[in-house]
């Protein structure tokens, strides 16, 4: 992403059953501690700039709430020393409030969303909403309608894969990242950071063909019949 511009959004579960699901024999708070390094190591392959990679930081449990908006800090260090010291939460898990505040608040020219750059959001959770459950899905389309590029990563091994597909991007070999590490961390932030740095779009000629829910498709004319959802 070191050539890039985007407006970036990471989405932080908080809630007690990351604590919970923590592996066996593990000490301290593992998972939090993972999705700690996690974040920093997206953050640290990014070109942050206000002219360039804009970040910004959600955090949910019960409620979801911004740490940081995109035109709040335009310093790598100050956004990983903000990260680093986000305090661990507990509480239920409300994956679709934390949509809402993506869509609604942070991705909002007041906050300084720009018009002209790919606005993309990254969720990692255990990826098991419990509250406001029947509002997960919905959301999520919302999310994806607004054109925002939605990727997820499950955090552990009891995760909920039908709501992580339904909450990212098409296609899911892509946008899903299931069950994250610590020896994996490294592997995994430089697929993820690849992904979100090259839409799938680029190298092809775009019909155009917004499908609510899904995305633009475009085709590939090298081959007259390969299609990509965005």
């Amino acid at each position: 992403c070191k050539d890039s511009r985007g407006d970036l959004v990471l989405i932080l579960d908080t809630s007690g059953s990351i604590k919970d699901k923590n592996p066996e024999n593990s000490t301290g708070n593992y998972n939090w501690e993972l999705l700690i390094n996690f974040s920093i190591n997206i953050v640290e392959s990014l070109n942050i700039g206000i002219d360039k990679t804009r970040l910004s930081v959600i955090r949910f449990s019960s409620r979801a709430e911004v740490i940081f908006h995109l035109d709040e800090y335009n310093n790598e260090r100050e956004m990983i020393e903000v990260i680093r010291n986000l305090q661990y939460l507990s509480g239920s898990t409300n994956t679709s409030g934390a949509l809402r505040v993506l869509r609604e608040e942070v991705f909002n020219q007041d906050h300084g969303d720009r018009p002209d750059v790919r606005n993309v959001g990254i969720i990692i959770t255990d990826g098991q909403s419990t509250e406001d459950t029947n509002l997960t899905i919905p959301e999520a389309i919302k999310t994806k309608d607004a054109k925002i590029r939605m990727f997820a990563v499950g955090l552990t091994d009891d995760i909920s894969e039908e709501e992580l597909t339904e909450i990212a991007s098409s296609p899911t070999n892509e946008h899903l990242f299931e069950s994250a590490n610590i020896s994996e961390v490294d592997t995994l932030v430089s697929r993820l950071v690849w992904s979100v740095c090259h839409d799938p779009c680029d190298d092809t000629r775009t019909e155009g063909n917004y499908i609510p829910g899904y995305g633009t498709i475009c085709a590939r004319y090298e081959d007259g019949a390969s299609m990509v959802i965005i």
